[in-house]
């Protein structure tokens, strides 16, 4: 699997916080360069699609990060395509440095838990906790998931047919 070769978003937030601290904006497609350099994410690992889309793996990771960082007020973003830290991003990188930053890191800040408690709400067939899977990655399971039960169900209806049903099909 390709996508393998690709870190999940919640792997990125570390280089993510590090590109930007210098304090200064900086545009998204600059944190994305640096992200891959220093994660080891090939141009042909960043040329891999999502399955029935038009964005990179590795975009729309970067996306969620960038977002799920902001979410926990990491990060701002003071206009469009461009990022930086927030006093308390910068505090993090800074004071803590903390080794491992991930979801469990995040859920320090309300904003966080606010953002991520109020996914698990609006989904009532399951409660959904913070996965380390994009909502993108999470739909694409499902989506294959739902095609084989169809073509399993289609399989099984067919060889239930007569030999004239299959001269026909």
């Amino acid at each position: 699997d390709v996508t393998m070769a690709v870190p999940k978003y919640d792997e990125m937030y570390r280089a993510f916080l590090k590109s930007l601290q210098d304090g200064n904006t900086h545009r998204l497609n600059d944190v994305k360069e640096y992200v891959a350099q220093v994660m080891g994410v090939t141009s042909e690992d960043r040329k891999v699609k999502l399955p029935r889309a038009k964005t990179a793996v590795f975009d729309n990771r970067i996306g969620w990060a960038s977002t799920y960082l902001k979410k926990a007020g990491l990060v701002e973003k003071p206009s469009r395509g461009m990022v930086r830290l927030t006093q308390e991003g910068m505090r993090v990188l800074k004071e803590e440095n903390p080794s491992i930053i991930d979801n469990n890191f995040l859920s320090r800040y309300d904003s966080f838990r606010n953002f991520t408690n109020r996914k698990a709400a609006d989904n009532i067939d399951e409660q959904v906790s913070v996965s380390e899977d994009t909502p993108q990655d999470i739909f694409d399971e499902a989506y294959q998931r739902i095609n084989e039960r169809l073509a399993d169900d289609l399989l099984a209806e067919i060889i239930k047919q007569t030999p004239d049903f299959f001269e026909n099909l």
